[in-house]
């Protein structure tokens, strides 16, 4: 399972700035890119890195929870009792992991190939 299609069904942060939808998945990125109204906007340039087709890893831990990392992403991983929180703790630590190495100038690395 992919990013992309992850994000396709659920709710990710949006920009305050970009103009009319702000329901945001992969899609919206598709099909609004660059209408940001502020330029460089961070929140913007994750969502496109985000629409990307990661790859994910998902099993169970000994305690029965779901885990799910994002395989590009080095220790990029999130735990829930059920896929859908699961999905949704992984995005939100994607999110932040994406802020932070950009922030601090990092590469990002590239999905990758099937």
């Amino acid at each position: 399972m992919t990013l992309r299609k992850i994000m396709q069904d659920n709710d990710m942060p949006w920009c305050d700035h970009c103009e009319s939808y702000h329901h945001v998945n992969a899609v919206h990125i598709e099909r609004l890119p660059g209408r940001c109204k502020v330029e460089n906007c961070r929140v913007c340039q994750i969502h496109a890195i985000l629409a990307k087709p990661y790859h994910f890893e998902f099993y169970r831990d000994e305690d029965g929870d779901i885990v799910i990392s994002i395989q590009e992403f080095p220790g990029c991983t999130a735990h829930d009792s059920t896929y859908s929180e699961a999905i949704q703790r992984i995005l939100e630590v994607a999110f932040m992991w994406l802020d932070i190495s950009l922030e601090q100038g990092l590469s990002i690395p590239e999905p990758r190939p099937e």
